[in-house]
């Protein structure tokens, strides 16, 4: 035989070799899979079902999906939690069998069952899962599905998943929002008039009601963050505006975004002392923590941004200082400071800096009334970047009765601070800030 018919022969009992085990590994694999369908508990698609079912506990729940989400319709209509619904369906989605056991359903609390849940895809019934008793060993319970019509044994957390109640179905958010997109909010606390705080221009937020200033941009975010994140204890379906305190609110917070806006209202104490009611106005009343509430009752004075010179470092483009009868203004440009008054002349930009962010971290104690004419001290503007040319304009004076306190009066009004805050801090010549 030569060597061209040894390759050959050789080529053809390897390729015979492949195919038989390929063959052998094709029908392997499909066996494997025909196993794997036996145990799967349902055969729709996660995506096609449109309606669910839940009877057994207190009273049966409805849940149904339209083009907005999911929606609970039974017992009561709210808006049904996405995550635990979608959550529900994939878990049964993807159920497996740990095993089947043969005998009466009744034996293993099946008929009746503990709970039933159906399932549904374009309107008509797809699937029925039965929830039964716990199985004696493990952590295992018995269920039976119509696809198997079988009795079988599924893992604890597989029923849990499956046997929600109502309360873990529905939606506990308080109100939707993006805390970046809203610009407005409005509260009032009982008959008080009412705080407003809205985005200026530049993004920052400001107090306009009662009296205007600048606010303290984290606590305005934490006040909103709060709002957003607040999530429902329970909920009162069937209390009244009256039972709740509703009817007469103890807060009323507007929060706008894209020109729209959602109100939320909160009432009395929970029956268990420990929660608030409260309503989104058009939807129903739901109760929240308490501490929730405690941290929401705030006044204009504690959101208020407490610099003196409510103005980002960064954004600092010119600072004039007019005190004792001399002037120094100095300008900042390509990221040097150099004097325009009294002279032009190169500063240092090293000392230049660390005055602004001195004084950019003095804070106020408290309002207070207008300073005695002839106490003024020294007057300080802070000039920002920017087409507008914003400047924070604040004049200094001496308080009439106590030496340790000055009276810092800008635009929006007066306020104390600690004298010391600004001792040996003002420069008195331009000397103080040369090279």
């Amino acid at each position: 035989m030569n060597i061209k018919k040894t390759l050959a022969l050789l080529a053809l009992l390897i390729a015979g070799v492949v195919y038989a085990w390929f063959g052998e590994y094709r029908a392997g694999e499909k066996k494997a899979k025909e196993q794997a369908d036996e145990k799967r508990l349902f055969s729709f698609a996660p995506e096609s079902v449109n309606k669910v079912r839940i009877s057994g506990g207190e009273k049966e729940i409805l849940l149904e999906k339209d083009k907005d989400g999911w929606k609970i319709t039974s017992p009561v209509v709210a808006k049904g939690d996405s995550a635990a619904i979608n959550g529900l369906i994939e878990t049964a989605a993807g159920g497996m069998a740990q095993q089947f056991v043969e005998g009466d359903p009744a034996d293993f609390g099946l008929e009746p069952a503990t709970m039933q849940v159906d399932f549904y895809h374009s309107g008509e019934k797809a699937e029925t899962l039965l929830i039964g008793s716990p199985a004696p060993t493990g952590m295992g319970i018995y269920i039976r599905t119509t696809k198997t019509g079988k009795v079988a044994i599924v893992d604890g957390a597989f029923a849990n998943n499956s046997a929600k109640n109502l309360y873990q179905l529905r939606d506990k958010h308080l109100i939707d929002g993006h805390i970046d997109k809203i610009n407005k909010v409005e509260f009032t606390k009982g008959p008080a008039s009412a705080t407003v705080m809205e985005r200026d221009k530049d993004g920052n937020w400001q107090i306009t009601k009662p009296s205007p200033s600048p606010a303290e941009e984290e606590a305005v975010r934490e006040f909103i963050r709060s709002l957003l994140t607040a999530t429902a204890t329970g909920f009162a379906d069937n209390e009244g505006l009256k039972e709740t305190g509703l009817k007469t609110p103890r807060l009323k917070i507007a929060l706008w975004q894209n020109g729209k806006v959602q109100t939320v209202l909160f009432g009395g104490e929970s029956r268990d002392k420990l929660g608030v009611y409260a309503m989104l106005e058009g939807s129903a009343p739901l109760i929240l923590p308490g501490a929730l509430f405690d941290g929401l009752m705030r006044s204009a004075e504690t959101l208020r941004d407490k610099k003196i010179f409510a103005m980002s470092t960064a954004d600092v483009a010119g600072i004039s200082i007019q005190r004792g009868g001399k002037h120094l203004r100095l300008i900042r440009e390509n990221g040097e400071w150099h004097f325009v008054v009294p002279e032009n002349r190169k500063a240092d930009s090293g000392k230049v800096e660390s005055l602004i962010v001195s004084l950019a971290a003095i804070e106020w104690r408290q309002r207070a009334a207008s300073p005695d004419k002839g106490s003024l001290f020294a007057e300080i503007s802070l000039e920002k970047f920017g087409t507008d040319g914003r400047k924070i304009r604040v004049s200094f004076s001496a308080h009439a009765k106590n030496k340790s306190i000055l009276l810092a009066t800008r635009e929006d009004g007066t306020y104390s601070l600690d004298a010391d805050k600004l001792a040996g801090l003002l420069p008195g010549k331009m000397e103080e800030l040369l090279p």
